[in-house]
């Protein structure tokens, strides 16, 4: 068998991140992609993440991707912290997930004092409230 040597694994590892040379590019959705989601808790972060990886970024370009295209959005998935995905990427994290969200939210309701039943109750309602939006959204 053929040894890869650290040198190799390290430039490999920096292209797959776009953060080798001549690996930026100004496909964010690729580069969201590629690095398996952009860490978004701060604000910053995540522009910073872009600006890092590609070639002419610009506040506005992340933001049309997120805000106008929604070929990327934001959710609170690994370890309940907030990240960028593709579409794509979304429904494997929320699947994937799910359950400890879930779980960390309950306690943390309860910890606020919210009973189970008040929690279930405001949950449907936000849900509802959701589901409409997003039908008059894709409605227009």
């Amino acid at each position: 068998m053929k040894k890869i040597d650290l040198e190799r694994i390290n430039h490999f590892v920096l292209d797959k991140q776009h953060l080798a040379e001549g690996s930026a590019t100004d496909d964010i959705i690729r580069i969201v992609a590629d690095v398996g989601g952009l860490h978004a808790t701060s604000l910053t972060t995540p522009y910073l993440s872009l600006l890092a990886r590609t070639q002419n970024f610009t506040r506005a370009d992340l933001d049309e991707e997120l805000y106008v295209k929604r070929n990327l959005g934001k959710i609170r998935c690994m370890r309940a912290t907030l990240y960028i995905l593709t579409k794509e990427m979304m429904l494997i994290a929320y699947t994937a997930t799910r359950e400890s969200n879930e779980r960390l939210s309950r306690r943390y309701a309860e910890f606020r004092g919210i009973s189970s039943r008040k929690y279930e109750e405001v949950s449907k309602s936000i849900l509802a409230r959701a589901n409409r939006e997003l039908f008059w959204c894709n409605s227009i």
